[in-house]
């Protein structure tokens, strides 16, 4: 999720409010929804639970993430995947959506994904990218965040990818502040996500 977009807007509106904003695992944190312990979550969908209110946010495709210096061969800012082939990957843990995905594309593309780094975030694998250890498959919302790095480009990929479908999760029966509900509405409605 690209915070800035909402960020300031929603600090503007509300400066008192004190704002946490958790990264986990998907299961902790529709665990914490359910506790109530948070107001809502943003993840991956539809999870077609009854407990839900659920607004999908976008679409999203998955792209390569590569060191700037490459020997790899791009046609019209795309690349196939079999250039991976055999080749460094910075990946997330096999417990993550996006990962299942991207196992998904080189299984079904009979393509040897050669793992080096595991590891639990998106942000460290874009920062192993730029320190050129390898290559990472990474959503394309990444992309405008990084691209001012000088040692990264990204590129679409040739082969059919994935499609990420992101949403927002509240419970029905919870309460939700006229803060929460505005930053509910700001990230529904952020500008080049629908």
């Amino acid at each position: 999720m690209v915070y800035q977009r909402f960020l300031p807007q929603f600090s503007k509106k509300y400066p008192g409010i004190n704002l946490i904003l958790e990264e986990k695992l998907e299961k902790d944190l529709f665990e914490e929804l359910d506790e109530g312990k948070v107001d809502f979550v943003v993840a991956n969908g539809p999870v077609n639970n009854k407990r839900y209110i659920e607004q999908k946010i976008c679409n999203e495709e998955m792209i390569l993430c590569v060191p700037k210096h490459n020997d790899l061969i791009c046609n019209d800012n795309k690349l196939d995947l079999n250039s991976l082939s055999g080749k460094p990957m910075i990946v997330l843990n096999n417990n993550q959506f996006i990962q299942s995905q991207v196992n998904r594309l080189f299984k079904d593309n009979n393509i040897l994904q050669q793992k080096t780094i595991e590891c639990r975030n998106i942000i460290t694998q874009i920062a192993m990218v730029e320190e050129g250890i390898g290559y990472a498959i990474v959503p394309s919302i990444v992309d405008c965040r990084f691209l001012e790095s000088k040692n990264i480009c990204f590129y679409r990929i040739k082969q059919l990818t994935p499609i990420r479908e992101i949403y927002i999760y509240y419970l029905k029966d919870h309460y939700l502040n006229n803060a929460s509900k505005y930053l509910v509405s700001l990230i529904s409605n952020m500008e080049g996500t629908k």
